[in-house]
């Protein structure tokens, strides 16, 4: 069996009228549901707006109703994490000091005001000359926590240094 296939008129089918009023009538449906999810959601967005700015309004944890106060400590944290100048620190911590001083890591407690450094040092005399540059850069109390030799066999050799310093989150 052979089709001849140009013959075959695909454009010129008409559908029912009632097919389009159809499509409308979904159309219009369609269009309603998502006017009526675009209200809902405003509505909501009002509705968090209005609390959040009443958390605002709280300074304390005091002042606010017992059911906001888990809320209102998260916010507060929020804030003083928000607040704290991390500048000064990294700056103090990341300006070239002694020749042959390694930073491996920088763990800063803002609640503590400390910082804890993990260094290496060619020898255990730049390790305490780098303990009082960062006392001239701005930290204070910077004192040694641990040290460990690289090589045990070799003194006076590469040390991994612990250093902890005191220093203000929230500036002078």
């Amino acid at each position: 069996m052979r089709v001849d296939w140009t013959r075959a008129d695909f454009v010129n089918r008409r559908l029912p009228a009632w097919m389009g009023w159809a499509v409308l009538g979904v159309a219009g449906a369609a269009s309603a549901g998502v006017a009526w999810e675009i209200e809902r959601r405003s509505e909501v967005l009002a509705a968090l707006e209005l609390r959040l700015t009443h958390q605002v309004a709280l300074r304390t944890v005091s002042d606010a109703p017992m059911a906001d106060r888990a809320v209102v400590e998260t916010d507060l944290a929020l804030r003083r994490g928000l607040g704290i100048q991390w500048q000064p620190v990294f700056s103090a911590i990341e300006a070239p000091g002694p020749v042959g001083v390694v930073l491996l890591a920088v763990e800063p407690d803002a609640a503590a005001g400390t910082v804890r450094l993990a260094i290496q040092a060619p020898d255990l005399a730049v390790g305490a000359a780098y303990l009082t540059y960062l006392n001239a850069a701005g930290l204070q109390q910077a004192r040694l926590v641990s040290h460990q030799a690289l090589d045990p066999s070799t003194p006076g050799g590469p040390v991994r240094l612990a250093v902890q310093a005191k220093w203000s989150p929230y500036g002078p």
